[in-house]
């Protein structure tokens, strides 16, 4: 069992998944489609790549919750210790929320470059089911509504480094909130409007379940993409 002491998981380890499984398919096509092909065959796998990033996440804000209560439980911490140990788990809990804004964010990009390329590789584009294509768009617009998370988290000083732009992101331009964790939620204030973000389980399989009918949208690539 040293390999779990000595090395990160690699291709020919248990659930790692070898992206080279695809390099037939890939050496298949015409050669003028291979380089537009090949990254959208990256693409479609980052979007479980992603998917593994909400999920981790989510286990920090479960390993703060564990954290959290030691903290709490220990009787014997000076206050100095305590209140730095509070102060780090609140830290961590904001890394999750900011981290699971920007995947949303990339997801839905990846997304987007997907259906967007199918011009450019008609031979992969003839064998997709592109009803799977669009129930799976629709489905990432309605449970995850908009990538407004990722520019709150991603611009957090820029917004409010002035008095104007403090005003245009507050409600009613008078209340503004930094984002920030509610217990599962991500919550922030953006454009004049309250928005938010869960980051939890179920939001996890929802986006799970996005990947997975992507994924049925290429029967071609049935058992060569990352198990979901």
């Amino acid at each position: 069992m040293t390999y779990r002491i000595n090395n990160f998981p690699t291709v020919g380890m248990k659930g790692v998944y070898d992206i080279g499984i695809l390099s037939d398919y890939l050496n298949s096509l015409p050669a003028d489609e291979v380089g537009q092909s090949g990254l959208m065959l990256f693409n479609l796998t980052r979007l479980n790549d992603f998917v593994n990033e909400f999920a981790a996440a989510v286990a920090l804000l479960e390993l703060v919750d564990q954290l959290e209560m030691m903290v709490l439980l220990d009787q014997t911490q000076e206050e100095l210790a305590y209140t730095k140990n509070r102060h780090a788990n609140r830290l961590w809990q904001e890394m999750a929320g900011r981290d699971a804004a920007m995947t949303v964010y990339q997801y839905r990009h990846t997304l987007d470059g997907i259906r967007k390329s199918m011009p450019h590789v008609p031979t992969m584009a003839a064998s997709i089911r592109q009803a799977c294509l669009r129930d799976a768009w629709r489905a990432l617009l309605r449970d995850f509504p908009n990538d407004l998370a990722r520019h709150a988290a991603g611009h957090r000083g820029e917004d409010i480094a002035s008095p104007e732009k403090f005003k245009s992101h507050a409600v009613d331009r008078t209340t503004y909130h930094l984002p920030h964790m509610d217990g599962r939620t991500y919550r922030f204030t953006y454009k004049g409007a309250a928005h938010e973000l869960l980051v939890d389980h179920p939001s996890r399989l929802k986006l799970k379940e996005v990947t997975r009918s992507v994924y049925a949208a290429f029967p071609v690539l049935d058992g060569k993409l990352p198990p979901m």
